[in-house]
């Protein structure tokens, strides 16, 4: 019978806990938990460390309403104010007169005002500036998949993109030495990375053979692979994986531009071709 009971215990402690928990992510997220019966609730995120003391105010429909849109639009204004004090820090020098697509940036403030992580609101941020230098760069549908990914996702995208190069074309890739994206290479070590990114659609899933004559960039050099004695187009053993798109223009929002930063994943690479390829810049 005490068993019971102290299940029972038990399971009520962990029914007002879970009840607590929620009230404290619609305190934080809508400024109460708005209920039908005339009353908002509202509570700091439970903790083991103190009992919650859940607050209890009347509201009739009209103003648990006008409360909830309020708290919800002064939420939004704050993080718009957010993410435009980042850009406005990061702008610099002279930018183009060609003007920001209305409809790009409709969307940008529509979907940037509901966000309030720091670490997302920086790359929000990012997409803006790079707009602004350069119009019509990143596409709308870039920006409703940024919108839909999570911080692993950007996390994992990060260690792919910290062994991309950036090819003539300005987008980005990864030098393979296997033609099977899911197969163990030593030339590039995120392969489970790298198959996250293929599912998402950030990285194309086929390979092309390097060959001579391809050119890149590498710390803010262009480069190209040569060869004394193959001619322009052959192939030299290696592949290359691109950025789709999308990838390519999460590529500019997460990673510093113009020039890409030194790294010790895209210096392994570099060392690694260069035992093998004749690697120089371009004349």
């Amino acid at each position: 019978m005490e068993d019971v009971k102290h299940q029972q215990k038990h399971h009520d402690n962990s029914t007002i806990e879970a009840k607590a928990k929620l009230i404290a992510l619609c305190t934080q997220n809508l400024g109460g938990f708005y209920q039908a019966n005339d009353t908002i609730e509202s509570c700091a995120h439970p903790t083991t460390d103190h009992i919650v003391k859940i607050h209890i105010t009347d509201a009739n429909l009209v103003e648990r309403t006008h409360m909830r849109m309020r708290y919800k639009e002064m939420q939004r204004q704050m993080n718009l104010e957010s993410i435009l004090d980042q850009v406005r820090k990061r702008m610099s020098g002279s930018a183009p007169q060609q003007g920001v697509d209305n409809d790009w940036t409709n969307l940008f403030f529509d979907f940037a005002e509901d966000i309030s992580d720091p670490a997302m609101q920086s790359i929000w941020a990012n997409a803006m500036v790079h707009e602004l230098y350069r119009p019509n760069s990143i596409s709308k549908c870039s920006l409703k998949f940024l919108h839909s990914l999570d911080n692993w996702e950007i996390k994992a995208f990060k260690k792919v993109a910290a062994s991309a190069f950036i090819g003539k074309n300005g987008h980005p890739f990864v030098f393979r030495s296997v033609d099977n994206p899911l197969e163990s290479d030593p030339l590039f070590s995120q392969t489970r990375m790298l198959s996250h990114c293929i599912a998402a659609g950030l990285i194309n899933k086929g390979t092309r053979p390097l060959s001579v004559g391809f050119s890149f960039n590498y710390q803010g050099e262009d480069q190209v692979v040569s060869s004394g004695h193959l001619p322009e187009g052959t192939s030299v053993g290696y592949y290359i994986q691109s950025f789709t798109k999308i990838g390519s223009d999460l590529y500019r929002m997460v990673i510093k531009q113009p020039k890409q930063a030194v790294n010790d994943s895209r210096h392994e690479v570099w060392e690694l071709l260069s035992d093998f390829l004749e690697l120089g810049q371009c004349a």
